[in-house]
């Protein structure tokens, strides 16, 4: 495997596209953490407003992309398919703003992993104002990404038609 060489740009990473995907680079990974940065509204995305402002909430959207740097970033090492994780918990979400980030407002993601138990893993994720390091999102996520026969059972147990 090629060295890297960070910053990197999101889009080498994560399979999300736009007008989907908020992140701008990545910073850092390793194999307990991940950093990535971006500028609120520096992309064309379905999450801002009209003034390109970003909603609060979608912040949660933001940490999870976080995590799915790490996510591809370990399966690509691991020469495993990449696939999408699921979130199956959010806890302790704590914001210290309401609203709306004003375009422009340059953001740090930074997710730390807690515990990486039988497939699932929790980080505790940290969204920051770029510039004077304000926290202005926190929580702790935790993610699964699904085995195939995870897969095969739940498709077989699931009358997806019902869905």
């Amino acid at each position: 495997m090629q060295k890297l060489s960070f910053p990197m740009k999101v889009d080498e990473f994560i399979p999300h596209q736009t007008p989907t995907l908020l992140l701008d680079t990545v910073e850092s990974v390793t194999q307990n953490s991940v950093i990535c940065r971006m500028v609120v509204g520096s992309r064309d995305a379905v999450a801002y407003t009209e003034d390109k402002e970003l909603p609060i909430m979608c912040l949660l959207e933001v940490m999870a992309q976080t995590l799915s740097v790490w996510n591809s970033f370990y399966g690509k090492k691991g020469n495993r398919k990449n696939r999408f994780g699921i979130l199956v918990n959010i806890g302790r979400f704590i914001i210290t703003r309401n609203g709306e980030l004003p375009a422009g407002m340059p953001l740090k993601i930074s997710a730390v992993l807690e515990s990486n138990e039988r497939g699932y893993v929790s980080f505790q994720c940290d969204v920051k104002e770029d510039i004077d390091n304000e926290i202005i999102a926190s929580a702790k996520l935790t993610g699964v990404v699904p085995t195939d026969v995870q897969i095969h059972d739940f498709v077989k147990q699931t009358d997806l038609a019902n869905l």
